[in-house]
């Protein structure tokens, strides 16, 4: 008899099949789900980051894997930043991508603490290259280049919000930057406008680099805020040389600025979750796109299937449990296949295959293949 809990053969025997449609995109992906609840050691931080040189606030306690409510799924990582300091009280490592790109995604989701005090801004996640410059180091096309993000408020950077809210930039350093501070990016889509960023709410937040060809000013910055895109900036020049590309991911957090008034006027958290970087688009928000690679198919298909039966942490899709029940079996594969080649665009070196359609397929095929007689 056919149930929640028999294992789908016939699936397998497909995928088999058909698996060579599809390419691995996502490169690095991270959710914190392995590591124990409480101070994150530098062990942790070398084992999820790829082993990084530096483990500033590491080291002096700042940072920690919390579960409970507030958490997104089952852990998540958070960032304290203790009250009175600003850059000096930063969270900051590179991780080594173990290759060098013209051209990457990054995601990642983060919410501020409840009645968050944005004071006037500071410092979040992005990507970076050769020495990653910052602090004031403008790069020379040759050395390196930095776009992470960063949080204004209370007039900083033409904020409009006051400091119960935030706005978000990307905080570039170029060669032509045009003083010795990075290169504010507004994720103003023109549109609806700067959008206001409040505390005690998980944000999605997904950036795109491509490097420019060296010596013209054609880079590439890209940004989505929950999906929607905020920011399409053409015309930065990263780079001299063809040799200078993407090669980290640069977690710098911290408030400031380094002057008095950048400080934190108490404790303060941040908590972060599910860093993706892919060489496609991440996660277009489609039900059943597991993978978060912006397309319904093949790979979501496998992720299912490889975890069948399974108890995972409740709405990892990278587990396989789209419907958030811990429990990867028939719902979740029946939410993949009612969303099969979903797609905005789809990824390259990604092809339709024919619907499956529904889990009685399956059942079919187990029967054909294996001789089963279902109901007795």
């Amino acid at each position: 008899m056919f149930n929640k809990t028999t294992p789908i053969v016939a699936g397998f025997v497909l995928v088999s099949v058909m698996s060579h449609v599809s390419q691995a995109a996502v490169i690095y992906n991270n959710n914190f789900d392995d590591d124990p609840v409480g101070t994150y050691s530098v062990a942790n931080l070398k084992a999820d980051w790829n082993n990084p040189s530096s483990n500033d606030g590491v080291d002096e306690g700042r940072v920690e894997i919390v579960d409970g409510p507030n958490a997104f799924g089952a852990k998540s990582l958070a960032v304290n930043y203790p009250e009175g300091l600003s850059n000096t009280g930063k969270s900051q490592w590179k991780a080594d991508l173990g290759a060098e790109y013209d051209e990457l995604y990054l995601s990642y989701r983060m919410r501020f603490g409840d009645n968050f005090d944005f004071v006037r801004g500071g410092k979040l996640p992005g990507f970076a290259g050769g020495d990653a410059n910052s602090g004031g180091d403008i790069p020379n096309g040759t050395d390196g280049w930095s776009a992470r993000m960063m949080w204004r408020t209370e007039g900083s950077g033409g904020s409009t919000t006051n400091n119960d809210q935030a706005q978000f930039v990307q905080y570039v350093y170029h060669k032509d930057m045009p003083g010795t501070s990075g290169h504010d990016q507004k994720w103003d889509d023109g549109t609806s406008g700067w959008d206001a960023i409040d505390s005690g709410v998980w944000y999605n937040v997904q950036h795109r680099i491509v490097m420019n060809t060296p010596g013209q000013d054609d880079g590439i910055i890209q940004a989505w805020l929950d999906g929607e895109m905020v920011l399409d900036v053409q015309n930065i020049h990263f780079r001299d040389i063809a040799s200078l590309k993407i090669d980290m991911i640069y977690f710098s957090t911290f408030f400031g600025g380094s002057s008095a008034p950048w400080e934190t006027t108490k404790e303060e958290q941040v908590l972060y979750d599910d860093f993706i970087v892919s060489t496609t688009p991440i996660g277009s928000g489609i039900p059943g796109d597991l993978d978060r690679d912006g397309f319904v198919g093949i790979n979501d298909l496998n992720i299912v299937l490889g975890r069948w039966n399974n108890t995972v942490s409740v709405g990892n899709t990278f587990l396989g449990d789209p419907t958030g029940d811990g429990f990867v079996g028939i719902d979740d594969l029946n939410l993949v296949l009612g969303n099969w080649n979903n797609s905005e665009t789809p990824p390259a070196g990604i092809s339709y295959v024919p619907e499956p359609a529904t889990a009685s397929t399956f059942v079919l095929l187990t029967a054909m293949i294996c001789g089963v007689r279902l109901g007795h």
